[in-house]
């Protein structure tokens, strides 16, 4: 089974790969955590008391603004010899002693999966979520498939947008395949900012080595900032075709 995804921290936009950082910051002390948390929740339900029927209604629809990025499942054989990648064969704990190439698990450790040029015991994809391993298909929260163009992801630390909701993004620099169309959050990572909607492009290519590592080749699209958020509960799509 593999465990909820905690994505590394990826850079908004191209432009700051310079800020990017390859890690997070685990909590040393648990109890602090469990205190830190039962005091988030109490003042949750203080502000959902005080704010009345204002919640529920913020669940079915409400126009938002969000930073929009896309992440993708990158195919190890799109890693090939004389377009600058870096091929040394190194291997991770968890991996069971299989060697794929540096770059390869570099993007996997930001994206969260990879898809692999062969399968290893059946198993045609591995990942990253704090810890390495195989799997039988990418896999968001509630160990639920990720779709390509309908999946995406928000901060583990938000509470404004749930697993569950549909969103529609807007926003003149999306191009045709990513605009006005519905997405599930389907898929959390730490390294996912607040006011950010990451959404899933599927399996590709890197567009090439260093910051192309984390963009897929099948579009240029790298990020677009304040793009207008609806949201609903259910699928509207299923709910207009009925």
């Amino acid at each position: 089974m593999v465990p909820e995804k905690i994505k590394s921290v990826k850079p908004l936009f191209a432009s700051d790969f310079s800020f990017a950082a390859t890690h997070w910051h685990e909590p040393s002390n648990g109890t602090s955590m469990k205190r830190l948390s039962l005091i988030r929740t109490a003042l949750r339900l203080a502000i959902g008391l005080f704010l009345g029927s204002a919640m529920p209604s913020l669940a079915r629809t409400s126009d938002r603004l969000a930073d929009c990025t896309v992440y993708y499942t990158p195919r190890e054989s799109g890693f090939v010899a004389g377009r600058g990648f870096n091929l040394q064969r190194e291997t991770r704990v968890g991996l069971n002693g299989q060697y794929y190439a540096a770059d390869f698990l570099r993007a996997v450790q930001v994206e969260g999966h990879g898809r692999l040029a062969t399968a290893y015991r059946g198993f045609r994809y591995i990942y990253y979520n704090g810890r390495w391993g195989f799997t039988d298909v990418p896999k968001g929260t509630r160990q639920q498939p990720l779709i390509a163009l309908q999946s995406c992801a928000v901060s583990s630390r938000s509470s404004r947008i749930q697993p569950g909701t549909w969103v529609r993004t807007e926003h003149a620099l999306l191009p045709e395949k990513l605009r006005n169309r519905w997405w599930r959050v389907s898929d959390v990572g730490a390294g996912v900012q607040g006011g950010q909607i990451d959404l899933y492009w599927g399996e590709d290519d890197p567009t090439g080595p260093g910051a192309g590592l984390y963009r897929p080749a099948g579009t240029t699209f790298t990020g677009a900032r304040k793009a207008k958020l609806n949201l609903s509960a259910t699928n509207p799509q299923t709910r207009n075709a009925s």
